[in-house]
């Protein structure tokens, strides 16, 4: 009769990671939101100011 010892899986080092980090929807902060719609307008404008200055 053999005896035959279960060897747990080893744990996921990156759970305890994603756990203690900030996890959840993949948005972007209000600061980035700031920063791409001031790009938007900047882009905006720079086209206005090229369909102004074109015959």
């Amino acid at each position: 009769m053999k005896i035959t010892v279960d060897i747990r899986k080893p744990r996921n080092p990156f759970v305890m990671l994603s756990r203690t980090r900030r996890a959840g929807t993949h948005r972007a902060d209000p600061k980035a939101e700031r920063q791409r719609t001031g790009q938007a307008i900047r882009r905006e404008l720079s086209r206005a100011e090229a369909d102004r200055r074109s015959p």
